[in-house]
């Protein structure tokens, strides 16, 4: 499985061109109705009760949303140039430090921007391999949770993308390392591959920093939509790791050999799936510090804790954790 890194990182206006793609896929038919797994039917029961409405649901005029704009109260404009200052992560790297306060307040814009961006992006690659469940998986129930799935990663492309366009004049391309990421998932023929990337590590990775996001962010209408997401997420990485463990003991050896390697290679692009390299290149910033700097402090810190704390051990849970591939995991 190879990971392709190149990508165009600049901020753009909201719109480009259509990408095309291959699709390989081995699909199921299965016509034993009425006889899957109690745990993924009442996942589904559970996404049709709790579904929700970007519209309808969330508080678009909350006080001090859009975050960003000009109608920003000013009690919270100062406070946010007080946390820039003296709770920001960024505070003791020395370039940001030397940074004139609207500066700083312009990066803490961008380096916010280019997060929701790749959170969306993320989010239309979890419909699309959503959809692809629905085709692949082997079991009825695991095709109607699936086909929940895409309703609820559609509602969480609508919220973003609702939020940005009402947010900001501008965005980001998906990051070079996510695409690379999205990129092996929809190479894979076989569909539980295309979970374990998905569910397992992008959808429990989406999870860790979505919470991050709820505790850090100043934004009201922000923190309600991604506390709606974080109970769809939640629904989408219990079921991805349910159903593929059942499965992967099926497995034969040589079959299992290529899960393993698939997980290690995402998980060492994963590591850094959240550092913002192009805004750190658009301040003139010393790229390599940055990342360093970040990779050991404040959220970033959150992330790699998430990376290594959680989603590594569920895929030991797994079984997709070796003898012969636990130096990468240590690297």
């Amino acid at each position: 499985m190879s990971f392709n890194q190149d990508s165009s990182n600049g901020a753009t206006p909201d719109h480009g061109t259509p990408e095309h793609f291959f699709m390989p896929l081995i699909g199921a038919y299965d016509w034993l109705y009425g006889q899957g797994d109690v745990r993924n039917t009442r996942l589904y029961e559970l996404a049709k009760n709790l579904s929700w409405d970007a519209d309808k649901d969330i508080d678009w005029q909350a006080a001090g949303s859009p975050l960003f704009n000009r109608d920003m109260p000013a009690t919270q404009r100062s406070a946010i140039d007080a946390w820039l200052n003296d709770s920001s992560p960024w505070r003791g790297f020395e370039p940001y430090r030397r940074m004139p306060q609207a500066e700083k307040f312009a990066f803490y814009q961008r380096e916010h921007v280019w997060h929701i961006n790749q959170f969306r992006h993320g989010e239309q690659g979890a419909l699309l391999v959503s959809a692809q469940l629905c085709v692949g998986a082997p079991t009825l129930d695991a095709k109607l949770f699936a086909a929940s799935q895409v309703s609820d990663e559609a509602r969480h492309v609508e919220f973003f993308t609702k939020y940005l366009q009402r947010s900001f004049p501008y965005a980001y391309p998906v990051s070079a390392r996510l695409k690379a990421l999205l990129d092996a998932i929809m190479a894979s023929s076989q569909w539980d591959i295309k979970l374990i990337g998905m569910q397992v590590i992008i959808e429990g990775l989406a999870l860790a920093s979505f919470r991050i996001a709820v505790s850090e962010s100043h934004d009201p209408v922000l923190k309600q939509g991604l506390q709606l997401i974080l109970r769809d997420e939640s629904r989408h990485t219990n079921f991805g790791f349910q159903y593929v463990q059942d499965f992967l003991t099926t497995l034969a050896p040589h079959d299992m050999t290529e899960r393993e390697d698939f997980a290690a290679d995402a998980c060492a692009l994963a590591r850094d799936l959240m550092l913002p390299t192009p805004v750190f290149t658009q301040c003139g910033w010393p790229v390599g510090a940055a990342e360093t700097y970040a990779r050991e402090n404040g959220v970033y810190a959150k992330f790699h804790h998430a990376l290594f704390g959680i989603i590594v051990p569920e895929l030991a849970v797994l079984g997709l954790i070796p003898e012969r591939l636990s130096a990468r995991y240590r690297e």
